[in-house]
């Protein structure tokens, strides 16, 4: 809804209010001016009662079609609502206006918030039915709001609308002026023309719902404020009629002049009661004490089975019309009002097919179908109340916030939505308030009751656009019923749903081509590019632009995302492309990946997007690539050659070549200056690149230190760029040692074993192996000899190395006497060299340590030698001498030699008694001092003495010294010929010692 209509709406409700009016669009209506006023107040209703208007029920219309609607009387003062079809048979003009000779003090009914005079579900298109030409002219109106429009519910008629002078007509054909048709002199075309987008209806002369079933349509539009349903009338009815009721008061007839009845005295405060029965035949009817009002409304009661009534007139004219009911709530089928004269009153048949002949008729219809004949129908709306159960008598309303187009999620933080309402109670207190509405559809209630007969208007105010992302603004407002109703027993809680639109704003951009570069003026003019476009990710679309001439998208909205590049632009001789560049809004843009660029649309703009070209004179390169060199047998057929190569010093870029073929590079700019090197070679097995040879133009060239070549491209020539490789042929070997014999097992896996090789007569490189793992070596030129040899192997424990075997592929082959073994390289192949070692037992040994222990070993002259003897296996028994704390030692005995040690007598030592000697072998105590010899061991043996001094102290004989000297020197020349022997005995080795044993 644009502003203007949101503060139409205000406005309108809000004087409508303010001024009373609005509360009596239902309910009542102004006496003639020339009628005297009532100051009656009625009585408070009993309690559990209210007081009911049965023609809310027609929701303010004066006449109130439930069916269909005939009308070939002369003119219509007031409203219509028909819920199926309505016809004119009148065959002149046929006006609907506000006021010609009745009265125009009644408020016109609003549908989807416009004041409306005519509401049909449909208007008969049959010509031969329907001879209506109907001018919906709302004459005698003095405001705005008596403007009546046209409302209908079908729009699938064949009728359609156009402008007739300054209004909108509606016949069945453009231009026509052949009835059926209806000029709406109050609405536009084509402004009104269009069916309503939202329930604010705009003027439109469609109703914003709509249906096939359009009673049913028309009802919920007529009787959606209804103060009672029609079996709750009708109840109520028939318990004021009722002779027991204390609700209705009967009247009696105080005269009766045959075509003059005279009633007698009427309640001031009760539903008068008179049977039609009683007054059939009258033509006038008078009051004798006491007239009907608001609050003792007059009703007459037609008894069913009724078909024809000569309503009487009731004078003055329009003064007790208002407050007149002809009650056929309990009656069916057809029923014929028939008068000379006039007619006066308000009928309430929702059941009857009614037909009326009045001159005129005063007063309100609702019936199942009318048929209206005669002169005018006068609004002069009923508006007395009658006192009906009324189970509760407060009610309350609640509205709730929906939206469209927009996530509630999308809005500012803190966005509510402002609903002022206006009510009016039945007293007369006007009182006001502001709901604010959540955007996640939370209902909201004023918080308080309001007593049955309220009339409330709601209406929301304007939402701010700043709620709303920048691309959207706010369009529409609806309302799920109408804004102005009545809190009643029938409806004592209504639920509204205002929902507000937001819409994109719409927006746009534009390209335009630019060229540039040293070929951009021989480019063509008018030369035609193409970009393509996505918006929002849906089908590309083409965009055909040309050099300065910009290119217009227009159809399109805010928040849109637009994608866009440029496809291959057109081939024009001489010229290459370079990268496009763009630019958004006059800042450069980088594109993605794919050359594209994206823009989201900003509301209300264009958004200029420039795509520059650099258009280049260019030149071609013709590179040619040969191969010599006594590799080229082994070069795989189609092998590439790498060329990297940079433009004016920019990045680089690798191309392919295959060897012995040209390729030509167009596309150049003329100028680039164009530096090449060979990138790095294929790695071929059997071939050892040489220097590359390189010329331009058939002129040998130099490569710089990195390798690079460079040279300048021609415009509109060819640069021969040629490259020549020599492939040199190389062969490898593989070597791998292994480890035999029966010490192989002592020998550590990751035991290194050094290798010696050379090129032909070149410096000697020496490596290290390891067994079981091959080791690979390239690079041997093809024809040259390559010698290899075995360094010392390293010493082991327990191992004795035998001579190395060597094969070269698969055959033994014998060193030269330096150890030597040669073989020569082939392209492509490798050599297959195996060395194996022997790894033998080697011999082990022992070594004796001599050790004193007791309380005398003090006293144990130091360099005491002790005599060990030891037999090896079943060998003679050979002896060592030992002194305290040194060890001796014996090795290269046999693995697995078995040694038997035994001690002589210790030498005699003054004050010293030798106890039992202590064995032990490797530091554990054994009690056979025999030990197994291992391969490559030395066993430990301790022999341990204890030297005891005597218990009783004392000194000893000096003949005792004296004769121990020359003992000691005897045994000292025993124990060194002893150690003589047993060194001599080592110095033969334990080999043949153990042979002779």
């Amino acid at each position: 809804m644009g502003k203007r209509r949101w503060r139409g709406l205000i406005a309108a409700v809000g004087v409508a209010v303010l001024a009373g009016t609005w509360a009596t669009a239902t309910a009542s209506a102004e006496p003639a001016a020339s009628a005297p006023r009532t100051a009656a107040v009625r009585a408070a209703l009993p309690a559990g009662m209210v007081g009911v208007n049965p023609f809310t029920l027609s929701g303010g219309f004066t006449v109130y079609a439930i069916d269909d609607a005939v009308l070939a009387n002369t003119e219509f003062e007031g409203s219509i609502a028909v819920g199926d079809q309505l016809r004119v048979t009148q065959q002149a003009s046929y006006q609907f206006a506000h006021v010609i000779a009745g009265t125009g003090s009644y408020v016109l009914p609003t549908i989807d918030g416009d004041p409306t005079r005519v509401l049909a579900g449909s208007y008969d298109p049959n010509p031969a039915t329907n001879s209506g030409r109907v001018e919906i002219t709302s004459a005698g109106a003095t405001e705005p709001a008596q403007v009546g429009d046209l409302k209908l519910v079908d729009r699938t008629t064949p009728f359609t609308s156009f402008t007739r002078a300054s209004w909108l007509r509606y016949a069945l054909a453009q231009g026509s002026d052949t009835p059926p048709l209806i000029d709406a002199q109050n609405q536009e075309y084509p402004d009104d023309a269009q069916p309503p987008t939202s329930s604010a209806g705009d003027g439109s002369i469609y109703t914003y719902d709509t249906g096939e079933d359009t009673a049913s349509v028309v009802a919920s539009y007529v009787q959606a404020n209804a103060q009672a349903r029609e079996d709750e009338i009708d109840q109520c009815l028939i318990d004021i009629i009722d002779p027991e009721s204390p609700n209705g008061y009967p009247v009696e007839i105080a005269e009766d002049a045959g075509d003059r009845i005279v009633l007698g005295t009427l309640s001031p405060d009760q539903p008068n009661i008179v049977q039609y029965a009683d007054i059939a035949g009258a033509r006038l009817l008078q009051f004798s004490d006491g007239t009907p009002g608001p609050s003792n409304p007059l009703v007459i009661h037609v008894e069913p089975g009724t078909t024809s009534i000569l309503p009487p007139a009731i004078d003055p004219e329009g003064t007790y019309s208002p407050y007149v009911l002809w009650d056929l709530s309990q009656v069916s089928g057809p029923v014929a009002f028939s008068t000379d004269g006039r007619g006066d009153g308000s009928i309430y048949a929702p059941n009857a097919d009614l037909s009326i002949i009045a001159q005129p008729w005063d007063g309100q219809i609702i019936a199942n179908s009318v048929m209206i004949a005669g002169g005018e129908v006068h609004s002069y709306l009923f508006a007395g109340g009658l006192p009906c159960d009324a189970p509760v008598d407060s009610g309350t309303f609640s509205v709730a916030k929906e939206l469209a187009g927009v996530e509630a999620s999308a809005l500012a933080p803190g966005t509510v939505f402002e609903v002022r309402y206006l009510a009016l109670a039945p007293d007369g207190t006007l009182s006001s308030g502001l709901l604010e509405l959540s955007p996640d559809g939370t209902p909201v209630s004023p918080g308080v009751d309001f007593p049955f007969g309220t009339r409330v208007a709601v209406y929301e105010l304007p939402p701010d656009d700043a709620a709303l992302p920048p691309e959207l603004a706010w369009s529409e407002v609806s309302w799920s019923g109408d804004t102005s109703f009545t809190i009643d027993s029938t409806h004592p809680s209504v639920s509204l749903v205002v929902t507000d639109t937001a819409a994109l704003v719409p927006a746009g951009f534009s390209v335009t081509k630019s060229l540039t570069g040293s070929g951009a003026t021989a480019v063509p003019s008018g030369e035609e590019f193409t970009v393509e476009y996505t918006v929002n990710g849906g089908a590309p679309t083409d965009l055909v632009i040309r050099p300065d001439e910009p290119a217009l998208v227009d159809d399109l909205v805010a928040g849109d995302v637009v994608t866009i590049s440029e496809l291959t632009p057109p081939e024009v001789e001489g010229i290459a492309w370079g990268t496009p560049t763009w630019t958004v809004g006059g800042e450069p843009v980088v594109p993605g990946e794919n050359g594209e660029i994206t823009f989201t649309l900003v509301g209300g703009e264009t958004i200029a997007v420039g795509l520059t070209n650099t258009a280049e004179a260019v030149g071609w390169v013709s590179i040619s690539k040969t191969v010599i060199g006594d590799g080229v047998s082994v070069l795989p057929d189609g092998l590439e050659f790498p060329l990297v190569y940079s433009l004016d010093g920019g990045p680089e870029t690798t191309a392919a070549i295959p060897a012995d073929e040209v390729i030509t590079v167009g596309g150049i700019p003329a100028g680039t200056v164009v530096t090449v090197r060979e990138g790095t070679l294929p790695d071929v097995p059997g071939v050892a690149w040489g220097t590359p040879g390189w010329t331009v133009d058939g002129v040998p060239l130099v490569p710089d230190a990195a390798g690079n070549v460079t040279f300048v491209v021609q415009p509109g020539s060819t640069v021969a760029l040629a490259l020549t490789n020599t492939a040199n042929g190389f062969g490898s070997l593989s070597f791998v040692k292994t480890l035999t014999g029966p010490a192989s097992d002592l020998v550590p896996a990751d035991t290194v074993y050094p290798i010696e090789y050379r090129v032909s007569e070149g410096p000697v490189t020496t490596g290290e192996v390891t067994t079981g793992r091959p080791v690979e070596a390239s690079g041997f030129p093809t024809g040259v000899a390559v010698w290899a040899r075995e360094g010392a192997p390293p010493e082991i424990p327990g191992v004795e190395w035998g001579e190395p075997q060597w094969t070269i592929d698969g055959e033994p082959v014998t060193p030269d006497a330096d150890g030597w073994v040669t073989f020569m390289a082939e392209t492509g192949t490798t050599v297959e060299i195996a060395l194996e070692n022997d790894a033998e037992f080697g011999p082990g040994g022992f070594t004796v340590t001599k050790a004193i222990t007791g309380d005398g070993a003090s006293v144990v002259p130091p360099g005491t030698q002790f005599t060990v003897g030891y037999r090896v296996d079943d060998g003679p028994e050979q002896s060592l001498v030992v002194g305290v704390g040194e060890p001796a030692t014996v090795g290269d005995l046999p693995l697995g030699s078995t040694v038997t040690f035994t001690e002589a007598a210790p030498p005699e030592v003054a004050d010293i008694e030798w106890g039992t000697p202590v064995w032990k072998v490797d530091g554990v105590t054994v009690s056979d001092p025999t030990i197994t010899i291992g391969a490559g061991q030395v066993v430990a043996v301790e022999l341990q003495n204890t030297a005891d001094a005597p218990d009783t102290p004392g000194s000893l004989p000096a003949a005792g010294f004296a004769a121990g000297v020359p003992l000691t020197v005897a045994a000292i020349a025993v124990l060194l010929g002893l150690a003589l022997l047993a060194a001599r005995s080592r110095s033969r080795g334990s080999r043949s010692e153990q042979g002779s044993a």
